[in-house]
């Protein structure tokens, strides 16, 4: 299959960084082969309440917060999946699909505490653990073949001790790296073990839909399918040019996806708190004006939350969610740790313009603060005096906030506007 693009652009860098790294990534197979694992439980946050209640269980069940006007399902098990429920659909259109619809509100500290017991039944095999969200994670079992055997058996090891002490049925994919594994897990059913033989990653995946390739937004996944790119091998025979001259810096990490590469390493979670906001809007709108508004809301929690705890942060990610479920985001580095509102503020709102590229509606916007450090009493060199008189204007809404109530003050941005919302840490 070939796509007929007009423009043939120049070839000679991109060749020399792709030998580059075919080099790099030919030395590193052969200094010693990598057994990366991708762990699943499908359903997760379904799966931990349903050991906790086993009436939940065979019924069809979503995880969602009933208390908001416009909640989302988060989470849907197999059984409400059957009848069209999904994640991001709006509770009331899942309600209607199914009257018999077990709605339970989230759990965070519960699913939390799951995830640790899976991460610390993992610790067993391996030190090398990157959890990528609950009930997923990455695991590193290269050299351990003396003390748990082949990959398989490893694996087949963890999966019986997941099974036996925590009750979580997991699937899990094996391969020389994490995008592989990724997709191996995916395509076998629940208590599946999929093994990849290093050096058939491309013929493994190469057969797939576009879909199963990971780490790619929807919209990128949208614009293949558009541009007749359905399967992985459609977009493995275009070359890499094509690929950036189409989807820019994206088209380099499409032509390694296609061909199953990914150097990546396992990175372990590195202890860090983070501050996590999100709004949902009490109705979609695509109105730049609004979104401001309701993105400096989200400012003032979390600049609220890092204040009370006096800590700063200096890395931001901001998520929109549109009303065809399809999602964006964006992450920043602040100039200089800060728990100023305005100064997080103007940060997010670079981020707000980077990603509002479509016209369909938003209707949830997420912000997430990381990096966090204790707050410094004097936040910037250079900006001293402006600091202190914004520093001082914060303390005293805060003061006013803490002493009325959260709604006694608002600047006139947020005013306007209405939205539900809450926050998890």
């Amino acid at each position: 299959m070939s796509i007929m693009i007009p423009v043939t652009p120049d070839t000679s860098g991109i060749d020399r960084e792709i030998g580059r790294f075919w080099n790099e990534h030919l030395r590193e197979q052969h200094t010693m082969e990598r057994h990366i694992i991708h762990l699943e439980v499908d359903s997760f946050a379904i799966t931990v309440e349903r050991i906790l209640e086993p009436k939940l269980r065979q019924r069809p069940v979503v995880v969602a917060n009933p208390a908001l006007a416009r909640s989302v399902v988060q989470t849907s098990s197999p059984e409400a999946q059957q009848v069209g429920i999904h994640r991001g659909m709006l509770l009331q259109q899942a309600r209607r699909l199914c009257r018999d619809l077990v709605v339970i509100p989230p759990n965070e500290p519960l699913y939390s505490r799951a995830m640790q017991a899976i991460m610390k039944l993992m610790g067993q095999f391996s030190p090398l653990i990157e959890p990528v969200h609950y009930g997923r994670l990455y695991l590193d079992i290269s050299g351990t073949t003396r003390l748990f055997g082949f990959p398989r058996d490893a694996a087949a090891k963890i999966q019986r001790e997941v099974q036996s002490r925590l009750q979580l049925p997991t699937r899990m994919g094996i391969a020389s790296n994490k995008l592989v594994s990724n997709v191996a897990s995916r395509v076998i059913r629940p208590l599946g073990i999929q093994e990849v033989e290093p050096g058939s990653e491309p013929n493994f995946i190469s057969p797939l839909p576009v879909g199963y390739l990971p780490g790619f937004a929807p919209a990128i996944k949208a614009q293949l399918v558009e541009l007749n790119l359905r399967l992985i091998k459609h977009v493995a025979e275009l070359s890499l040019p094509h690929l950036t001259l189409v989807f820019g810096r994206a088209g380099l990490k499409l032509y390694h996806a296609s061909h199953g590469i990914d150097p990546t390493p396992v990175f372990p979670p590195q202890q860090m708190p983070n501050i996590y906001e999100q709004i949902t809007l009490a109705e979609d709108s695509n109105d730049l004006q609004h979104l401001r508004g309701v993105l400096y809301q989200l400012i003032e929690q979390v600049g609220t939350r890092l204040r009370q705890s006096s800590q700063a942060a200096r890395q931001m990610i901001l998520e929109i969610y549109y009303s065809d479920h399809r999602e964006a985001m964006a992450q920043k580095r602040l100039p200089h740790p800060s728990n100023l509102d305005p100064q997080l503020y103007s940060v997010a709102e670079q981020l707000l313009r980077t990603i509002l590229s479509r016209r369909i509606r938003v209707r949830r916007l997420a912000v997430r603060f990381f990096q966090l450090t204790p707050a410094p009493r004097q936040l910037s060199l250079f900006d001293g005096q402006s600091n202190d008189k914004t520093e001082h204007l914060t303390q005293a809404i805060d003061h006013i906030r803490q002493k009325f109530g959260p709604d006694a003050l608002k600047l006139a941005r947020t005013n306007e506007f209405m939205v539900h919302h809450y926050h998890t840490s």
